[in-house]
C-alpha cells in the first residue's frame, strides 16, 4: 500500500510500486501518469517505474522531477485525466477501484522478407549498328558556256525604184526624201505590193530629216 498523508502534496516513487496503485492514491489515470513520466503503456514499459522521481501535485496541476530536482513535465490536468472527475487530484480515489486495468502491450510485426522475383527475362543485347555508307564525292559542276553575243545582221533592203529628189550629205533612207510624206506612203506601199511584202516581217517607217521625210525598212 502506497503511503501518502491527507495534505501530503508530493509522492516519491519507490521499488514495488505500480502505476495502477499510484493512480488510485494521487487520483490520476494510469495513462495520464504514464505520459507525464514518457512511459510507453504499448510497449510494455507500465512496470519500468523511475524509482526516485517525484510527482508533485497541486490542485490541477502535476509537475514530475528527478531526484537531482530536473524537471521531467510540467502538465494541467484534465478531469478526463483522472480516475474520479469529481475529486482534486492527490486524494484517494472513492470508491478504490480494486482491479487494475489489463494494458495489453502492441506486439511489433515482423517485417516480411522481400521474395526474390521469379522469371527475370534476360535483357535483349543490342544488335551493332551497320556501318554508315560512304556518301559519294559530288561531281565538279561544269562551268556553263559563257552566250554569244548575236551578231545583228542588217535587214536586207530591197532596191528601191523611187529615188526621188537626192539632197547631198543629207540622209535620204531608201527611196529619197520627199516633200509630201502622203506621196512617199504610197510610193512605199506600191513597192510593197510589187514585191509581194505585204504580211511580211519587213515594214517600214516614215522619218524627217529637217528637209523633207523619207523612209527605212526595219523588221517588226
Amino acid at each position: 500500500m502506497l503511503k501518502i498523508q491527507d495534505g501530503q502534496t508530493r509522492y516519491t516513487m519507490a521499488l514495488g510500486d505500480t502505476l495502477w496503485a499510484i493512480s488510485q492514491r494521487i487520483n490520476l489515470t494510469v495513462q495520464a501518469l504514464a505520459d507525464i513520466n514518457g512511459i510507453n503503456l504499448t510497449l510494455g514499459e507500465q512496470y519500468l517505474l523511475p524509482v526516485g522521481r517525484t510527482i508533485y501535485f497541486d490542485g490541477d496541476i502535476a509537475i514530475v522531477k528527478e531526484s537531482n530536482g530536473n524537471i521531467v513535465s510540467e502538465t494541467i490536468v484534465t478531469d478526463e485525466q483522472k480516475v474520479n472527475p469529481n475529486q482534486n487530484i492527490g486524494e484517494s480515489v472513492n470508491p478504490i477501484v480494486t482491479t487494475p486495468p489489463v494494458i495489453t502491450p502492441e506486439v511489433p510485426i515482423n517485417p516480411v522478407e522481400p521474395v526474390e522475383p521469379t522469371n527475370t527475362t534476360t535483357p535483349v543485347k543490342p544488335v551493332d549498328p551497320t556501318e554508315p555508307t560512304t556518301p559519294v564525292e559530288p561531281t565538279d559542276p561544269t562551268n556553263p558556256v559563257e552566250p554569244v553575243d548575236p551578231t545583228p545582221t542588217e535587214p536586207e533592203v530591197p532596191d528601191g525604184p523611187y529615188v526621188g529628189a537626192q539632197l547631198p550629205r543629207v540622209p535620204n533612207g531608201v527611196v529619197g526624201t520627199y516633200t509630201d510624206d502622203i506621196a512617199l506612203m504610197d510610193a512605199m506601199d506600191a513597192y510593197k505590193l510589187a514585191n509581194d511584202l505585204h504580211g511580211s516581217d519587213w515594214d517600214y517607217v516614215i522619218l524627217n530629216n529637217g528637209y523633207g521625210f523619207y523612209a527605212v525598212w526595219v523588221n517588226q
